[in-house]
């Protein structure tokens, strides 16, 4: 537990690597490790807090980031040696893609979606374990596989649904 402010900064490292591996951005990760330290210094009680609170505040803290800044991907046409019908198809199909996974991610509860979000970001299963609050990590296998499952469903029903839209 945590005995004093200045305790905190042991946990530099724990909240800047946290961080860094959702945004994948050294000046944003710097950023957000101060927006954790000012989050958790308001908190009452310092010296009941736990790293594992401390990482989830990080979490949390950096999926907001995410959520608010990155919502458009651009797509770069030196990426693209083709002729510009090829690319523009290339364009159509990537958007289309995009609006899919999109969709079918609202469809999910909040938990399938941050399950699904801790993997693409390549946390290990302990880690998302100790964030989740799951006990063992073949719980947590058992979680991401429906998780899994039901988004896998959704983006077939959302793919057919905008074929047909497109027909």
């Amino acid at each position: 537990m945590i005995a004093e402010t200045g305790d905190l900064i042991q946990y530099q490292s724990l909240i800047s690597r946290t961080i860094y591996r959702l945004v994948s951005d050294y000046e944003v990760t710097r950023d957000l490790t101060q927006d954790v330290y000012e989050r958790l210094l308001k908190l009452p009680n310092l010296d009941t807090l736990h790293p594992a609170y401390i990482r989830t505040t990080a979490t949390n803290i950096a999926i907001d980031h995410l959520r608010h800044n990155h919502r458009i991907q651009w797509i770069s046409i030196d990426e693209y040696e083709c002729s510009s019908d090829d690319f523009e198809d290339r364009v159509i199909n990537r958007m289309t893609d995009r609006q899919s996974i999109i969709a079918a991610m609202h469809y999910l509860s909040q938990y399938d979606r941050y399950v699904l979000l801790l993997i693409a970001y390549r946390f290990s299963y302990v880690e998302i374990a100790s964030i989740l609050g799951i006990a063992t990590v073949p719980a947590l296998k058992m979680q991401i596989f429906r998780a899994r499952e039901r988004f896998r469903a959704a983006y077939q029903e959302e793919k057919e649904d905008c074929h047909v839209s497109q027909s």
